[in-house]
């Protein structure tokens, strides 16, 4: 069985994948662990973000911290359970206009990956904190790209995340 439920997307990590074999139960409370877990991450970047006006002297690198602590939990939720049932509403909607890897919604989906990954790395140059959500949004867009090099930037920084939600799962018992 495919973690996202899409045989099209990248295949399951090796760590993901033991897993997934465990009872029905265990996984599925394994996979919401994972992405609760995720979610914990996305809140408190967020948390961070909302007051770093306490520290002026570091709030830039507080808020690169931010910004990767929510690329980070973006990614957690991505490779779990309530992320294969975003990439699979998205599909399902996409699926109505021709499917996400037909001409129009490729290119689509190509060019809004490569300006959120833009807007991403901007964000931890030059201006940090302007794109927060952005980075938690990325791991999803970059999850449904079908190939080339955003969809192997996904695979690399899935791994981490990945081997976390894996790791979580097999301490209750996933």
């Amino acid at each position: 069985m495919h973690l996202l439920g899409l045989a099209a997307h990248a295949p399951l990590l090796p760590a993901v994948q033991a897993h997934a074999t465990g009872s029905p139960v265990m996984t599925v409370l394994s996979g919401l662990v994972g992405s609760g877990a995720g979610i914990v991450t996305l809140a408190a970047a967020w948390l961070l973000s909302r007051h770093l006006h306490h520290v002026p002297a570091a709030s830039p690198w507080l808020a690169r911290i931010a910004t990767v602590l929510m690329f980070a939990g973006g990614s957690a939720v991505a490779v779990t359970s309530l992320g294969g049932w975003i990439v699979t509403a998205v599909a399902t909607i996409a699926g109505f206009l021709g499917g996400l890897h037909s001409g129009v919604a490729f290119a689509v989906l190509t060019v809004t990956a490569l300006c959120l990954l833009t807007g991403v790395v901007t964000d931890l140059i030059w201006s940090p904190g302007s794109g927060m959500i952005t980075a938690a949004v990325l791991p999803l867009v970059l999850g449904l790209t079908a190939g080339g090099v955003l969809h192997q930037i996904y695979a690399y920084v899935a791994v981490p995340a990945g081997q976390y939600a894996a790791a979580i799962a097999s301490w209750i018992g996933g």
